[in-house]
């Protein structure tokens, strides 16, 4: 998936634009998780109930690994990739590089008794 593209200039700096045509429902939060100075951090953990996200890799590389009714996989994700994270689909992120960053935008707005934080409990509502 891809929702942006990066305008370079001749002094080396460049601008990313964010298509959000491309995200298949309307954006209603955004926010960034960066690995810092750590290689091999782990972020996610969970599913939501309703929330829908793209994950947009915006430096460094980022692994997904996902789990949903259908489906197990892994995607790993270089700056400018993008993966759809849909409701009911278990997330575990790992940022293989330092310095990396990724990128989310939502559906819904924050609300903790949106997220399934126990994959026991997943397993037992899919």
């Amino acid at each position: 998936m891809i929702i942006s593209k990066i305008h370079e200039r001749e002094d080396g700096s460049s601008l990313r634009v964010f298509d959000f045509s491309q995200i298949p429902f309307e954006v209603r939060r955004a926010f960034s998780i960066s690995s810092e100075n750590n290689e091999f951090c782990q972020r996610g953990a969970h599913a939501h109930y309703k929330c829908r996200q793209v994950l947009t890799c915006m430096a460094g590389k980022v692994e997904i690994k996902y789990e949903n009714k259908n489906t197990k996989g892994t995607k790993i994700l270089d700056p400018g990739d993008s993966f759809l994270h849909e409701n009911m689909e278990w997330l575990v992120i790992t940022f293989t590089k330092k310095y990396s960053t990724l990128l989310s935008f939502c559906s819904e707005e924050y609300d903790e008794k949106d997220y399934i934080r126990e994959y026991e409990v997943f397993k037992k509502l899919l």
